[in-house]
């Protein structure tokens, strides 16, 4: 009986760590785009990293949820009324001309790093994805400049799970 008991506490010890929300499964959401949790970093701080080395905040500024739908042939998000008001109150404010940077995660796995931009910026990492605001509710994700870059926007697992949670359009 007392081993049983042991074993039970065990157990539950076990999936408690398992399900620790600060763990490396914290992440929610199937599609999402996040901040750096280190808000300081700017783009060109942290395109030394490889991506698997940068942490992102909990939460993602763009969840699944937050998308009304995404057209897939001019990768242009259109949030949800929720969504973009979580978006305009997270308030993007980007100071530095070097950009701010995010990352695209896909069932918690970091897919790729991207660049938000001021509008004042002259300068551009053509290797990176960009995120420019269209209006209160549609963002664009513009391909990165350089042509001989691979265009990371249009990678199978973002489009199987925008596919499968019905977010697709062309």
């Amino acid at each position: 009986m007392k081993s049983r008991f042991i074993l039970l506490i065990g157990g539950l010890l076990l999936l408690s760590a398992c399900n620790d929300p600060n763990g490396p499964d914290h992440h929610t959401t199937p599609f999402g785009i996040y901040l750096l949790a280190d808000t300081t970093l700017t783009t060109a701080d942290v395109k030394i990293f490889a991506i698997d080395e940068l942490e992102v905040q909990e939460k993602p500024l763009i969840s699944i949820s937050s998308i009304q739908y995404y057209n897939w042939s001019e990768h242009i998000i259109t949030l949800t009324y929720a969504g973009a008001e979580n978006y305009n109150r997270r308030n993007i404010n980007v100071t530095s001309v070097c950009g701010w940077p995010f990352i695209v995660m896909v069932e918690n796995e970091k897919i790729y790093l991207g660049n938000f931009y001021p509008p004042f910026s002259s300068i551009k990492y053509p290797d990176l994805p960009e995120i420019m605001l269209m209006n209160a509710d549609t963002l664009q994700i513009r391909r990165a400049s350089s042509q001989e870059t691979k265009d990371k926007r249009t990678d199978r697992r973002i489009y199987s799970v925008l596919k499968r949670e019905n977010k697709l359009v062309f």
